[in-house]
């Protein structure tokens, strides 16, 4: 575990079980909080395991999360198609890049 994590990262980091109603149920504001109070935590260390600090990390997931909500995301994520953590990190993952390249710019 990293030894610089804030107290609001807590011990848990993996993906739990995904909830389809609650994805589907992302533009109530309440399902939302839901949605991003469960996979805050996840992301966040995803980022960190590529070698981002902590308070740049919890930067690049907050703009990644922001970019989902804008973009009505969680509604593009499909059961049929997989998982809804492959979904997310496939995102975030195409996220770093780019957030990487616009660094070297």
């Amino acid at each position: 575990m990293m030894k610089d994590q804030t107290e609001t990262m807590g011990e848990d980091v993996r993906f739990h079980t995904t909830s389809w109603t609650l994805v589907r149920s992302s533009r109530n504001s309440e399902a939302l909080n839901s949605l991003v109070a469960i996979y805050w935590k996840p992301l966040y260390f995803f980022v960190r395991e590529a070698g981002y600090d902590n308070e740049t990390a919890k930067d690049v997931v907050q703009d990644f999360i922001t970019g989902l909500i804008e973009r009505d995301a969680f509604l593009k994520a499909d059961p049929a198609r997989g998982r809804f953590r492959t979904y997310l990190l496939a995102a975030l993952s195409n996220f770093l890049k780019d957030h990487s390249r616009s660094l070297t710019r």
